[in-house]
C-alpha cells in the first residue's frame, strides 16, 4: 500500500515457458478497481515489492528496480548482474542490498539506492553477506567472519568487528547492534575505526 493509502499494488505470479512472469497490478483505491495500471517484470523470482515515495521496489533474485510514477519499470543496475543475497530498507524508505555477481561468489556488494532509482553508494567485500541492515546515516553488513559498517552517503567504512561465532542476523538501532546467535538477542560492542 502506498504511503498515503491511495493506491495498493499486487504481484501476480505466472509461469510460460519454465519460467516465471510476473505483473504488478496498481489500484486505486478511490476507483471501482477496472483499470488497474499493469506492469510486467523481468523473468525471475519476485522477492518482494515495497511502495516507497512515489515508487514501488521490486526485488528479485536476479534483479533490482523501481516502478516510477508513470507506471514505467526501470533496472537500478544495468551494468552488473544482480544475485540477491539480501536486503533491507532504510527507515526513510531507501534500500539496501547484497548481491554477487554470479551465484556463490566469493566477493559481494552492498548498494544503498534511493527510492528514484539512483544509486546512493555502492561498496565491495571481498566476502560473502548474510545481512544486511542500515539506519539513516549507516549500513551494516554482516559477512562469515565480521561486521562491518559504512556511511551511507558515501561508502566510507565507519566501524569493524572480527566474530569468531555463528551469528544468524543483525539488527541496528542508533548506536547500538544486535545480533541473533542461536536462541539469543545480544548487544554487540564495536571497535571504531
Amino acid at each position: 500500500m502506498s504511503d498515503n493509502s491511495s493506491q495498493v499494488s499486487i504481484a501476480v505470479v505466472n509461469s510460460s515457458n519454465a519460467e516465471l512472469n510476473t505483473t504488478v497490478y496498481t489500484y486505486d483505491i478511490n476507483s471501482d478497481g477496472s483499470n488497474p495500471n499493469a506492469v510486467s517484470l523481468p523473468s525471475g523470482t519476485l522477492a518482494d515489492i515495497k511502495c516507497a515515495d512515489s515508487s514501488i521496489w521490486v526485488v528479485a533474485d536476479t534483479y533490482v528496480g523501481i516502478i516510477n510514477k508513470k507506471g514505467e519499470y526501470k533496472n537500478c543496475f544495468e551494468d552488473v548482474t544482480v544475485n540477491t543475497k539480501c536486503f533491507n530498507y532504510t527507515p526513510s524508505g531507501d534500500l539496501v542490498i547484497a548481491f554477487g555477481e554470479y551465484n556463490n561468489s566469493t566477493e559481494d556488494t552492498v548498494a544503498c539506492i534511493k527510492s528514484n532509482g539512483n544509486i546512493r553508494c555502492k561498496v565491495k567485500i571481498e566476502n560473502n553477506v548474510r545481512c544486511v541492515c542500515a539506519t539513516s546515516s549507516l549500513i551494516t553488513a554482516l559477512t562469515t567472519d565480521e561486521i562491518i559498517s559504512y556511511n551511507i552517503k558515501n561508502g566510507e567504512e565507519k566501524e569493524r568487528t572480527a566474530i569468531n561465532e555463528a551469528i544468524k542476523s543483525l539488527q541496528r538501532l542508533g548506536n547500538n547492534i544486535y545480533v541473533h546467535r542461536q536462541s539469543v538477542i545480544d548487544r554487540l560492542s564495536q571497535e571504531k575505526k
